[in-house]
């Protein structure tokens, strides 16, 4: 029940970022460039750190929003490591996306006495190439004891607590983090995208009827989750979900989908929360959407 709390309350926030006229820009979209959003990744070793990552991932991808850049979550599987440039390029090759940010939550500098120094480094990396750029460094002073996540936060901007995640001293380090490295990518990825490919939005108006699963994939078979909690448009599906299939009604434009699944194969090393972004496209014939987990537990969004 926490966990379809939290997807619910993180897309609702996510949608909250989204500008309504992101949903009808006109043929300008197409010389946009996307850029892949790794999750933030914990290497800091605090009781805080997986909280911390988690928000500070959906506070870059809401601060890349009304950008020239595209943001495209991405979601590499339960096993990710920043330090693997090789898989990451792989990767996103395979999502398609034509930069990616890469950014990591550090071990702070905690002196014995006065205040903690959090560190964040971020770099961005040519799916391309398989080049990545010189590593940036950012840090932010925080007193001691308020290097904490009020008890009752679970998720993403959680309802518990007294006061939402971005309104604490934490969170707050985590506004300012993500504000420097979005000015980073905004300066020079043009630098490395001769020409965008990002997804253009669509025209329509219209809504349809759409179909979702969630599908765990291997060299031998292709199950379909039974058991999985499905957000979209920060409203909760998961009651409509029979046979491992949900069908709701979307109107065409923005759809960020977040998912728990909770009968996963065994040793399969799955993501806590798979959250994703796509259009939906009323004037296509393509009206089922998948959520394919692969044999690392990386994902990706598709449209059939």
């Amino acid at each position: 029940m926490k966990t379809k709390i939290f997807c619910a309350i993180f897309l609702t926030a996510l949608l909250a970022a989204s500008s309504p006229s992101a949903f009808a820009q006109t043929a300008t979209a197409a010389s946009k460039t996307s850029i892949g959003i790794m999750p933030v990744f914990d290497a800091s070793g605090e009781v805080y750190g997986e909280l911390f990552t988690q928000h500070m991932t959906q506070i870059l991808f809401e601060e890349m929003q009304n950008s020239n850049l595209q943001p495209v979550l991405l979601n590499p599987g339960g096993a990710y490591t920043p330090l693997d440039t090789d898989l990451i390029k792989e990767f996103a090759q395979m999502a398609k996306v034509d930069s990616v940010l890469i950014t990591m939550f550090q071990m702070p500098d905690k002196p014995r006495s006065g205040p903690y120094t959090l560190k964040v480094t971020a770099q961005l990396l040519d799916p391309k190439t398989g080049a990545t750029l010189t590593m940036q460094n950012y840090t932010e002073s925080i007193n001691r004891q308020e290097a904490i996540v009020e008890t009752g936060y679970s998720g993403l901007f959680s309802a518990g607590g007294s006061r939402r995640f971005e309104k604490q001293p934490l969170g707050k380090r985590s506004i300012s983090f993500s504000k420097a490295i979005r000015q980073y990518s905004l300066n020079t990825v043009p630098t490395m995208v001769q020409l965008g490919t990002a997804q253009i939005p669509p025209l329509s108006q219209k809504s349809c009827e759409i179909n979702f699963r969630a599908a765990y994939a291997n060299a031998n078979k292709k199950a379909i989750s039974k058991s999985y909690g499905l957000t979209i448009n920060g409203k909760e599906e998961s009651l409509w979900i029979k046979e491992g299939i949900a069908t709701m009604t979307l109107p065409s434009g923005r759809a960020i989908v977040v998912v728990n699944v909770a009968d996963a194969p065994y040793r399969l090393p799955i993501q806590k929360v798979y959250a994703s972004n796509t259009f939906v496209d009323c004037e296509k014939t393509e009206r089922s959407l998948v959520l394919d987990i692969g044999p690392a537990g990386e994902a990706f969004l598709r449209w059939q």
